[in-house]
């Protein structure tokens, strides 16, 4: 396992990595060896892996690092999992990519919505390359449904509090709003759509907007979210584990989800090609370009702080 666990920013997410890939590895797991790795050393201490045995690698988690093998796809003779994404990188063959994108679950948000039988869709999202991508992919989704070539959308930024009131002013009708926002956002947002298009109007969002904490969550009430089935429809042996997780409060639950599914990944790799696998993130495929999606992720509506899970 190549993962930054001393790096001050990363560390702390790559540990809940580790610790839920060897959780899913379990006391029969093959040989797993790690090494902490930044952007400086990554190839080499990927090349002494190799040197070392290594028939799989697991890693790097940062996008920078992530570059680096991908820039150098030549020099991996194993296969190799980075645990995230990267925008266009080419792939040869050895090289996957296995994280918990946004994007995934913004187009589950249009699936659901869409299925629905909502047509006019309001796209709320940060300014920057991450919200704006959200936006991309959302409208790539509609379109690809029937849907209308350029959705409304409100790109906010950290004014949002006096702008998205002034935006919503020119908002003339919508049967839906599609909020991206973190969980302390969030509220003031919803009540902005509620003032302004009334109580009515299903409001979507991703995996962020719920924190897990009750009284935060409270305050979002109706709010439809979609997650990964760890954190809204865990099966029996994902619920003996997250026991003992919740001891851990300083972990990341949805990274040690990560952590799981990608141990069990390992053997699976080829066989994703042509079958869905379901793992505690989704429904696991990998396309030709060695990236791997999640599908089917479970859906739950926000009352009186907690969620509950939706058909």
């Amino acid at each position: 396992m190549l993962l930054p666990l001393l790096d001050k920013r990363f560390g702390g997410y790559a540990e809940s990595v580790k610790n839920g890939f060897f959780a899913a590895a379990g006391e029969q797991a093959p040989k797993i060896i790690e090494y902490p790795v930044n952007v400086d050393n990554i190839l080499h201490v990927y090349q002494q892996a190799v040197k070392e045995g290594a028939d799989f690698v697991v890693g790097p988690l940062s996008k920078k690092t992530i570059a680096v093998l991908a820039n150098n796809q030549a020099q991996l003779p194993v296969p190799t999992l980075a645990l995230n994404y990267l925008e266009k990188p080419e792939f040869i063959g050895n090289f996957y990519q296995f994280g918990l994108s946004p994007h995934d679950e913004t187009q589950e948000v249009a699936k659901r919505a869409w299925a629905n039988a909502q047509r006019l869709p309001l796209v709320l999202v940060p300014d920057g390359v991450w919200g704006e991508g959200i936006l991309k992919v959302f409208q790539a989704e509609w379109e690809k449904r029937g849907g209308q070539s350029a959705v409304q959308a409100i790109i906010y930024d950290k004014n949002f509090e006096s702008k998205i009131p002034e935006e919503l002013k020119k908002i003339k009708t919508a049967d839906m709003a599609f909020m991206v926002a973190l969980p302390k956002q969030a509220p003031i947002i919803r009540q902005f759509l509620i003032s302004s298009l009334g109580d009515n109007l299903p409001i979507y969002s991703i995996s962020r907007v719920y924190s897990g904490n009750l009284q935060e969550d409270a305050a979002l009430e109706n709010v439809i979210f979609v997650d990964m089935p760890w954190i809204l429809a865990a099966d029996k042996k994902a619920a003996q584990l997250q026991a003992v997780l919740s001891e851990k409060t300083h972990m990341n639950k949805r990274l040690y989800a990560l952590g799981l599914d990608a141990y069990h990944l390992l053997s699976r790799l080829q066989q994703l090609s042509s079958h869905q696998w379901q793992g505690q993130t989704g429904y696991l495929s990998v396309n030709n370009r060695g990236i791997i999606h999640r599908d089917q992720l479970p859906w739950a509506r926000l009352v009186n702080g907690k969620p509950q899970l939706l058909d």
